[in-house]
Protein backbone atom coordinates (compact mmCIF):
# COMPACT_ATOMS: atom_id res chain seq x y z
CA UNK A 1 0.00 0.00 0.00
CA UNK A 2 2.88 2.66 1.02
CA UNK A 3 4.43 1.81 -2.73
CA UNK A 4 1.36 2.30 -4.32
CA UNK A 5 -0.48 5.07 -3.05
CA UNK A 6 2.74 7.30 -3.34
CA UNK A 7 1.19 8.47 -6.40
CA UNK A 8 -1.48 9.03 -8.76
CA UNK A 9 -0.41 9.54 -11.70
CA UNK A 10 2.69 7.33 -11.95
CA UNK A 11 3.63 3.43 -11.64
CA UNK A 12 5.35 2.64 -7.89
CA UNK A 13 8.35 1.64 -10.35
CA UNK A 14 8.52 5.09 -11.34
CA UNK A 15 8.58 6.05 -7.61
CA UNK A 16 11.35 3.87 -6.32
CA UNK A 17 13.55 4.78 -9.61
CA UNK A 18 13.95 8.35 -8.16
CA UNK A 19 15.86 7.75 -5.03
CA UNK A 20 13.56 9.65 -3.02
CA UNK A 21 15.25 9.21 0.59
CA UNK A 22 11.94 9.72 2.13
CA UNK A 23 10.13 7.05 0.45
CA UNK A 24 13.37 5.25 1.04
CA UNK A 25 13.45 5.92 4.72
CA UNK A 26 9.65 5.01 5.02
CA UNK A 27 9.74 1.56 3.16
CA UNK A 28 12.87 0.66 5.22
CA UNK A 29 11.49 1.87 8.38
CA UNK A 30 8.27 -0.47 7.23
CA UNK A 31 9.94 -3.12 6.55
CA UNK A 32 12.41 -2.68 10.15
CA UNK A 33 9.05 -2.54 11.90
CA UNK A 34 7.51 -5.29 10.58
CA UNK A 35 11.06 -7.43 11.73
CA UNK A 36 11.11 -6.08 14.60
CA UNK A 37 7.58 -6.82 15.88
CA UNK A 38 7.82 -10.51 14.92
CA UNK A 39 11.61 -11.25 16.03
CA UNK A 40 11.18 -9.76 19.37
CA UNK A 41 9.66 -11.41 22.53
CA UNK A 42 8.91 -7.95 23.59
CA UNK A 43 7.30 -6.85 20.92
CA UNK A 44 5.50 -10.28 19.96
CA UNK A 45 4.02 -9.93 23.71
CA UNK A 46 2.52 -6.39 22.91
CA UNK A 47 0.93 -7.03 19.75
CA UNK A 48 -0.08 -10.49 20.45
CA UNK A 49 1.94 -12.33 17.16
CA UNK A 50 4.33 -15.09 17.09
CA UNK A 51 7.27 -15.84 14.52
CA UNK A 52 4.91 -17.89 11.87
CA UNK A 53 8.55 -19.41 10.38
CA UNK A 54 10.02 -19.33 6.94
CA UNK A 55 7.36 -21.69 5.39
CA UNK A 56 4.46 -18.95 5.54
CA UNK A 57 6.97 -16.12 3.96
CA UNK A 58 6.25 -17.14 0.42
CA UNK A 59 2.47 -17.31 -0.09
CA UNK A 60 2.42 -14.02 1.71
CA UNK A 61 5.46 -12.35 -0.42
CA UNK A 62 3.13 -13.48 -3.30
CA UNK A 63 -0.13 -12.18 -1.66
CA UNK A 64 1.39 -8.63 -1.13
CA UNK A 65 3.08 -8.96 -4.81
CA UNK A 66 -0.84 -9.78 -6.40
CA UNK A 67 -2.51 -7.01 -4.16
CA UNK A 68 0.63 -4.12 -5.63
CA UNK A 69 -0.24 -5.30 -9.48
CA UNK A 70 -4.18 -5.23 -8.73
CA UNK A 71 -3.54 -1.93 -7.24
CA UNK A 72 -1.38 -0.30 -10.25
CA UNK A 73 -3.93 -1.84 -12.84
CA UNK A 74 -6.70 0.02 -11.06
CA UNK A 75 -4.48 3.16 -10.58
CA UNK A 76 -3.88 2.97 -14.51
CA UNK A 77 -7.42 2.11 -15.44
CA UNK A 78 -8.64 4.98 -13.40
CA UNK A 79 -5.71 7.72 -15.23
CA UNK A 80 -6.84 5.43 -18.68
CA UNK A 81 -10.72 7.06 -17.99
CA UNK A 82 -9.81 10.38 -17.13
CA UNK A 83 -7.91 11.25 -20.17
CA UNK A 84 -11.15 9.97 -22.13
CA UNK A 85 -13.49 12.02 -19.84
CA UNK A 86 -10.68 14.92 -20.51
CA UNK A 87 -10.62 14.25 -24.14
CA UNK A 88 -14.43 14.25 -25.02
Amino acid sequence: LILSNLSNTRGFWYTLAEFNKTVLLICFGALLFLWLSVTVPGLQIAFSISFPGYYHLLPALIGAGALLIILEITKLIRMHRKTETTIN
